[in-house]
């Protein structure tokens, strides 16, 4: 599926750890730091802002904790990829 959503111009940014969402009327801000792998442990380096019109996250066994982030008001969807 990744690969598929990028050929189509989709952005996918790995190993980064979101710690905000926020709705500014037209976009969403999401705010955190990419990770970096040492020793078997992710690390944060830099941070980042990115702006977008759609934001998909794969949080897994975090989602509560993301849907907390962007003040969802609908609990989150967990999916089976497989389906998909």
């Amino acid at each position: 599926m990744a690969k598929g959503a990028q050929n189509i111009g989709v952005q996918i940014h790995r190993r980064t750890q979101a710690d905000g969402f926020e709705w500014t009327g037209s976009e969403w801000l999401v705010r955190g730091v990419f990770m970096e792998e040492k020793g078997g442990n992710l690390l944060a380096q830099e941070g980042f802002e990115i702006r977008a019109e759609h934001v998909i996250t794969a949080t897994g066994n975090h989602a509560q904790r993301t849907a907390n982030f962007s003040e969802s008001k609908s609990p989150p969807c967990q999916c089976n990829t497989s389906i998909l």
